[in-house]
């Protein structure tokens, strides 16, 4: 009976979870730019130092590409967005995964501090292109790798955002009726990352 009742809760989160694909907050993270999958081989089994330097990498170069606000396409929205690191390159927390799977290892969870800034969505882009009243999301954003025959794979990321935030009367303040806790993943995942995410959470 437990276990049954603990396989309905599942299924129902994962309902909810999948319907917020239809909400305008669980979209494309695209402040982020494109990054090629990287492959960076570990020289004798220093897989901890190879992935630290990885994710510097990967972090310095979203901070070099996402400080100006672009034009985000979202079907069937525009929206503009741009986004900041407050802690830098190195400012990351590493959490390393031994796996029962032969093919991959290992996974590498880096978490690090993220602020994303983003205009409401418009159904026209010159209405997004003139909007310059930015919502901030202050949150945690977790970039994934696992390891392939001896090689740290780029898997996805996934942005939790924990408060939403306007900008009035001078000062940020915390948008009324907004969720507390949203989950937007970037258009660089693979097929398998949500999956592996969920699995994650409800230790399956």
């Amino acid at each position: 009976m437990c276990r049954l009742r603990q396989f309905v809760m599942i299924c129902a989160a994962l309902f909810t979870l999948c319907s917020l694909t239809a909400c305008s907050h669980f979209r494309n993270a695209a402040s982020e730019p494109s990054i090629p999958p990287v492959q960076a081989k570990a020289v004798n089994g220093g897989y901890e130092a190879q992935i630290r330097e990885i994710i510097r990498g990967h972090i310095q170069h979203a901070m070099e590409s996402a400080d100006e606000a672009r034009i985000i396409r979202n079907k069937p929205y525009y929206y503009r967005e741009y986004a900041e690191f407050p802690d830098g390159p190195d400012g990351f927390k590493l959490v390393l995964q031994e796996t029962d799977v032969r093919t991959r290892p290992m996974l590498a969870d880096a978490k690090y501090r993220k602020i994303r800034y983003s205009t409401r969505m418009h159904e026209k882009r010159e209405a997004a292109q003139n909007d310059t009243v930015f919502q901030r999301s202050v949150g945690e954003q977790v970039t994934t790798y696992e390891l392939r025959q001896g090689e740290w794979h780029y898997v996805g990321s996934l942005f939790v955002a924990g408060r939403l935030e306007e900008y009035v009367n001078g000062e940020w303040q915390p948008v009324s009726g907004e969720s507390q806790s949203l989950y937007e993943f970037d258009r660089e995942q693979n097929s398998n990352f949500l999956s592996r995410f969920w699995n994650r959470v409800s230790g399956g």
